[in-house]
This record gives structure tokens, C-alpha cells and sequence, in this order.
């Protein structure tokens, strides 16, 4: 009975995918409105965003700027870093991640519209990661020359060796002098974890 009282405003992501996520939670007796508008009464509508693969960055950003944090469920369609990081850049509250069963979600809703915040474990367990790396990161970084500095972001951004050269009007072994100079301060041994490192201290967006 609670559930149909529930205003539930489905926005982000593609039509298909609002139109499939609307009529589940039609079948699961929650109310779908078309519009984040005034609510009736006390209740204010819960927005739930549907947060694609393509641009999570500009999307987050614009969830963040638009929905009330408290009143908004971010929905992600996957468990990538990137995704994660804009999340915690951003400090979204409520969040649901693709790994969760679909019937948890009901459990989110019923969270968020009690005034709790609802989490995945799977972001509980970043959001831990990052916690525990935080005081390693804080003062490693600070080791990094500003060039160093440079050529990690681009790094972490997927940018190719010659291409960080062209575009800090470097040669290529300079910049691979750089990219060793800084796993060695920084402890780290293999590509993908220094761009993890980047994300996860703020050195670079993702």
C-alpha cells in the first residue's frame, strides 16, 4: 500500500531503457509521474536516474546540478571506476549498482523516500578502497614534479606515449622517462593502476 503512494519521476538513459524501467516499477505498485514538478502534499517525488556507459561524467554532472541529492537514486549501468569516481567526485548519496538484483531496487526506493541513504555494496566497497589508500595517495603525489604531473593525467586518460609527447611538445622517450619516474615514486607497477590512482586522488577526471 506504502509503494502506491510513491511518486517516481525515470530520467537519464535512452527511452527504451525509461520506458522498461517504468513499467517495472508499475508492476511493483509505485506511481510514475512524467515531470520532477511540485509534489502534492509532503511527498516529494523521487527521481530516479538512469546513468548511461557513454558520457557518466556529463550526465552525473548534470544529475547533480538538477535533482535534490537526498530525493535522487543514481542508477548506474555499470561498476566501472570511472563511473564510481564521478559518483564520490560528485557525492551522490543514493546510489544503485548494475550488479544488484532488480528487486533490491525496491529496497533503495523504500530507503530513500524513509529519509535513509541507500548504497550498493559494491560502492560501499570503492568508497572503502579509497579511504584506505587515501593517506598512501596524499603524500605520494606530492613527489611528482609538475611535467610529472602532466603526463600522468594524459596517462590516465588513455592517451598513447606519442601522443602525450605531441601534445606536451615532448620526444617519446622523454615521456617514457617521465611514465617510469613516476611508478617509481609512487609504487605503482602497471598502467592501469596508476590511471586508477589518478582518478581516485583527483589528479585526473575520468
Amino acid at each position: 500500500m506504502q509503494a502506491a503512494l510513491l511518486k517516481l519521476v525515470v530520467t537519464g538513459g535512452c527511452p527504451l531503457q525509461r520506458a522498461a524501467l517504468s513499467d517495472w516499477l508499475l508492476t511493483h505498485g509505485f506511481g510514475v509521474a512524467d515531470h520532477f514538478d511540485s509534489p502534492d502534499g509532503d511527498c516529494t517525488p523521487i527521481a530516479l536516474f538512469l546513468c548511461s556507459e557513454h558520457d557518466p561524467h556529463l550526465e552525473l554532472t548534470a544529475l547533480a546540478s538538477k535533482y535534490p541529492s537526498s530525493r535522487t537514486i543514481a542508477i548506474l549501468s555499470c561498476n566501472c571506476e570511472r563511473a564510481l569516481s564521478i559518483v564520490r567526485c560528485h557525492g551522490l548519496l543514493n546510489v544503485f549498482c548494475a550488479d544488484e538484483p532488480p528487486e533490491r531496487l525496491a529496497d533503495a526506493i523504500h530507503a530513500v523516500h524513509a529519509g535513509q541513504q541507500y548504497r550498493s555494496p559494491s560502492f560501499e566497497q570503492f568508497l572503502a578502497r579509497g579511504q584506505s589508500a587515501e593517506h598512501v595517495g596524499s603524500s605520494s603525489h606530492r613527489l611528482l614534479t609538475p611535467r610529472e604531473f602532466d603526463v600522468l593525467r594524459l596517462l590516465a586518460q588513455g592517451l598513447s606515449k606519442k601522443r602525450i609527447a605531441e601534445s606536451l611538445h615532448l620526444s617519446v622517450k622523454t615521456v617514457d622517462n617521465h611514465s617510469t619516474s613516476i611508478m617509481s615514486k609512487l609504487n605503482i607497477h602497471n598502467r592501469v593502476d596508476l590511471a586508477r590512482y589518478a582518478i581516485r586522488e583527483g589528479l585526473a577526471t575520468a
